[in-house]
């Protein structure tokens, strides 16, 4: 099973589509040949990174769309008690 990240849904936070711009953005910097300085087994590993961030941003997405259709949540909106985060 492959996960790709969708675009925006009005019903997920924004933890998804902040790591899947991150991962663009980092993807879109090694072709700009910002990182033309590293090794080949550098670059590699930062394309890797660039495509596991975009894997986490699939399963964030997954989740946040599972978070948003359970009862008692942060995108509660039908006046019951709503889920609390404390850090």
């Amino acid at each position: 099973m492959s996960l790709q990240f969708q675009p925006p849904n009005p019903l997920c936070g924004a933890l998804a589509r902040e790591i899947a711009d991150a991962a663009r953005e980092l993807a879109c910097r090694i072709d700009l040949g910002e990182f033309d300085d590293l090794d080949k087994s550098q670059m590699d590993e930062l394309r890797v990174l660039s495509d596991m961030m975009l894997h986490w941003a699939a399963v964030a997405q997954a989740m946040e769309a599972r978070l948003a259709v359970l009862p008692y949540t942060l995108t509660d909106t039908g006046g019951t008690t709503s889920l609390a985060i404390c850090n």
